[in-house]
């Protein structure tokens, strides 16, 4: 058996290095399908170099690639609608479940709602008042510790 050299003739999209590989085989195309098969099929010519001068190339596997690429890209989008059409109908189904909810409460209901809202609101402003309370008193310590003045350094 010889060794071969096999390449891609181009970098892999989204790839900075082209695939390479010594391949033992009979033949340049037995090395050729033996290369396909250790890195996969792509839309790219193959090299199959067997001596300084020898190089052959392979373009057999270029136009499966590219009609399984477009598949593939086809069964995506297919998926992807799909996907899209299921969160639509689900936030739907949620919206509805929503208000139907909503339709459901009583008078009581909704004021403690709103109550609650409130409530969060309001505890938000205290936080903020308690915030300057502290510094407030920080300022009184800090003012009582330097004698209830300030002096300039000189």
């Amino acid at each position: 058996m010889k060794t071969y050299r096999c390449k891609y003739l181009t970098a892999l999209p989204g790839e900075e290095d082209d695939r390479r590989s010594k391949i033992e085989a009979e033949s340049p195309r037995a090395a050729y399908r033996m290369f396909l098969e250790e890195h996969g099929k792509h839309p790219i010519v193959v090299i199959v170099c067997s001596g300084l001068l020898s190089t052959e190339e392979f373009s057999d596997h270029v136009e499966e690639a590219k009609l399984e690429a477009t598949q593939n890209q086809a069964v995506q989008a297919q998926k992807a609608a799909m996907l899209e059409a299921s969160e639509v109908k689900r936030q739907a189904m949620h919206n509805a479940a929503t208000e139907d909810a909503e339709a459901s409460l009583s008078s009581t209901d909704i004021l403690l709602k709103q109550l609650i809202a409130e409530q969060k609101e309001t505890n938000q402003w205290l936080g903020k008042i308690r915030w300057s309370i502290w510094c407030i008193l920080l300022i009184l310590v800090i003012w009582n510790l330097f004698g209830w003045r300030i002096i300039p350094i000189r």
